[in-house]
């Protein structure tokens, strides 16, 4: 990435607008049946591919002494889905790590952005354990969202939800309780996830006791 930015500067002078949107999709599993080190890539993609595009830009910004990063998180980045702990955590480091930049930068010319992408039609969720949640989930046209971003870059706008489904999510993750909330995502996601390593093993295991009993 550093050698990535010292060309970019080389070839074309400063840049004015990073966008990072690094981004795959992860095991599709839950937590107990996703390996740590699916987890450990999908951060190193997902999240520091989003850091490492900031920090070797953002002085290329400072030097202009103006500019705006754009970091991608997901809606993902608003809840907790299920089978989707790899993903969602990334995101959400990607929305924490974007709001502090935001505050550290809230004196200077550089403007900050982050985008809670919904629903969009791109082919992150190919893989087959995804693809009944991409048929009902993934619409939105990905020429959408773009637009949407440049009109918040023009309008200092801090934060982008946008997309399929984005606006409820946002809605949900702000005015209710968890106890509330979680009931609601797992039910509207439940018939689109691959439910094969369900209940957890200790439950099928107990399951089993119970259908030994005497």
């Amino acid at each position: 990435m550093e050698r990535f930015a010292a060309d970019v500067q080389a070839k074309l002078g400063n840049a004015h607008v990073i966008i990072n949107n690094a981004g795959i999709a992860g095991a599709g599993k839950p937590v107990w049946a996703t390996p740590v080190e699916t987890i450990e890539r999908v951060m190193r993609i997902n999240f520091y591919g989003v850091v490492h595009g900031t920090q070797v830009f953002l002085p290329q910004l400072v030097a202009n002494g103006e500019g705006a990063v754009v970091n991608v998180s997901s809606i993902f980045g608003l809840i907790g889905p299920p089978n989707h702990c790899d993903y969602s955590a990334a995101k959400f480091a990607v929305r924490g790590f974007t709001e502090a930049l935001m505050t550290e930068l809230q004196e200077s010319p550089i403007s900050v952005h982050l985008v809670h992408p919904g629903g969009i039609a791109t082919s992150i969720a190919n893989a087959p354990q995804h693809q009944a949640f991409s048929t009902k989930y993934l619409s939105t046209p990905p020429e959408a969202i773009v637009r949407h971003v440049i009109r918040g870059i023009r309008r200092g706008t801090p934060k982008l939800v946008y997309g399929k489904d984005s606006l409820k999510t946002w809605l949900g993750a702000n005015l209710l309780p968890l106890r509330l909330l979680n009931p609601i995502v797992w039910r509207d996601l439940r018939g689109v996830i691959d439910r094969s390593d369900y209940p957890p093993p200790a439950a099928k295991t107990a399951a089993k006791r119970r259908k030994v009993a005497p």
